[in-house]
């Protein structure tokens, strides 16, 4: 079944190096720990369908930090690592997405910079060089095609300090323009975009100084002006993922404390209104988070993951007929020690990505619905 019923991808290529090759770390308080990075971990934080396939973005875990990578996939259950992608150490890709013409845009940071990547196959990946991007401490966290080329967003400001939300955008994903910075993007950070009938929504974190403050939301007609929603209830927190529905939007994420996941729903990107609260939601008073929202045919998927004490979490996905009443994935062992951090659908397939490991190890992980023969 669509969203209850999943399987794991059978190949995805990781890095060279083996986490299973050196001893855990044995000196008294370690907890079994891992010494150091062992070599064959990395991240996949987002994914798009193209074509009849997938291509994926993330970032490889290397002994001196991240490094960004793509991935693409024919079928959803084999993924090979590209090679050879543009990139250099201390980078990441956070999002990607198609627009017109088959090209692809991964967007994301390179050390304290936006950066943004290009391609029209999802194999051959060109780096942009738009002096825009070097042009501030920021990063893109998020990127959808529009009718006139692309849409990104992210923070502007380094870590640190307070943020403020920020807009790009691009005829061809190559070169970008930062939009206007108005008085609505301050305190803020942007995590997902979503369009629909003209009407553009962005929703993130609100902050505090360097301290999550609540959920945020942002509409925009044309985006490049953008007005922000009023401050939503206390008990709304970061909000991760939104997505389209025939009346609106349904938004995705957290309570301020952490301890429930949340879907709003809003016609307009400026009233949003809650989901009937739900065992589903609930994790007994620990740690649960929705990352990431898709509509796939009729259904409405969502993923994240819950934790288990403070440290050791197992990936959870939900699904519903109309973004108000969920139900959660059996918990099979195939989720356990999982962060599931993105969903997409094409043709009657859902495709979830993450990591397998944590809290020790980041072993990239893809999952699909509803199991392939």
């Amino acid at each position: 079944m669509l969203g209850r019923d999943w399987q794991k991808a059978a190949v995805v290529e990781a890095p060279p190096g083996n986490t299973a090759t050196l001893e855990p770390y044995a000196n008294p308080g370690s907890l079994g720990h891992p010494m150091h990075y062992q070599g064959g971990q990395a991240d996949i934080v987002d994914l798009v369908a193209y074509g009849d396939g997938f291509v994926a973005g993330g970032f490889l875990e290397t002994a001196t930090g991240p490094k960004a990578a793509a991935w693409a996939s024919p079928d959803g259950l084999r993924w090979s690592l590209i090679e050879g992608f543009p990139t250099t150490e201390g980078s990441l890709v956070r999002a990607v997405a198609t627009g017109p013409g088959g090209v692809l845009v991964a967007v994301g940071a390179d050390g304290r910079h936006p950066a943004a990547w290009h391609s029209t196959d999802g194999r051959t990946w060109r780096r942009s060089s738009s002096a825009s991007l070097g042009s501030e401490q920021a990063e893109l966290a998020t990127v959808v095609s529009t009718p006139s080329g692309f849409l990104a967003a992210g923070r502007a400001g380094g870590l640190g300090t307070e943020t403020r939300a920020s807009f790009w955008s691009s005829a061809d994903g190559l070169e970008w323009t930062r939009g206007p910075d108005g008085p609505d993007a301050a305190a803020a950070r942007v995590e997902s975009l979503a369009g629909s009938a003209g009407t553009w929504v962005a929703v993130g974190v609100a902050v505090r100084g360097t301290s999550i403050s609540g959920g945020a939301a942002w509409t925009s007609t044309d985006g490049r002006s953008w007005r922000r929603a009023p401050a939503t209830q206390p008990q709304f927190g970061p909000l991760h993922g939104v997505t389209t529905t025939p009346d609106g939007f349904i938004a995705v994420g957290t309570n301020l404390a952490g301890t429930k996941a949340v879907v709003l729903s809003s016609s307009d990107g400026l009233a949003w209104r809650a989901a009937p609260d739900a065992g589903a939601l609930d994790n007994y008073g620990l740690q649960i988070e929705m990352r990431d929202v898709a509509r796939v045919g009729d259904t409405y998927i969502a993923v994240g993951h819950l934790l288990f004490g403070t440290q050791f979490p197992s990936g959870v996905i939900w699904s519903s007929p109309n973004g108000l009443t969920w139900t959660r994935a059996p918990d099979t062992a195939m989720f356990q020690q999982a962060k599931i951090a993105a969903v997409t659908g094409s043709n009657g397939r859902a495709v979830a990505v993450g990591t397998f490991g944590s809290p020790d190890f980041a072993i990239p992980t893809i999952w699909v619905s509803p199991p392939q023969g």
